[in-house]
């Protein structure tokens, strides 16, 4: 089992924003989703989301946050990482904000975010 402080901030499955003041240079969006968050190295990858429309039902008019997720070619995954402007970054330049996971699916790529910013 992993023990977790409850002091301490976890990335796991979380969508960040850039901290004030951090540069945002190379970025392609406001706001990522975190594919990778390494714990002891404080490091993480970041996808980035984009809108793709708004929401239906319980929650119309809302926009809607999604991964652009490409199609695995022969590609090593540096490259391929790449292709999708996948960040490798520390921790410490990210704010964790409050969104939902709208889908409920194991993959990223089907994944929709209602971001509450």
């Amino acid at each position: 089992t992993i023990d977790r402080s409850p002091k301490k901030q976890y990335y796991y499955n979380k969508v960040v924003v850039a901290k004030k003041g951090e540069s945002t240079a190379g970025h392609t969006s406001k706001y990522y989703f975190v594919i990778h968050y390494d714990a002891d190295t404080l490091h993480l990858r970041l996808i980035p989301l984009f809108l793709k429309g708004k929401f239906k039902g319980k929650r119309e008019g809302r926009p809607k946050w999604k991964a652009d997720v490409l199609e695995r070619g022969n590609e090593d995954e540096k490259t391929y990482l790449k292709s999708m402007n996948v960040l490798f970054t520390n921790c410490s330049k990210w704010d964790i904000v409050q969104s939902y996971a709208v889908t409920k699916c194991a993959s990223v790529k089907q994944e929709s975010w209602d971001i509450l910013c």
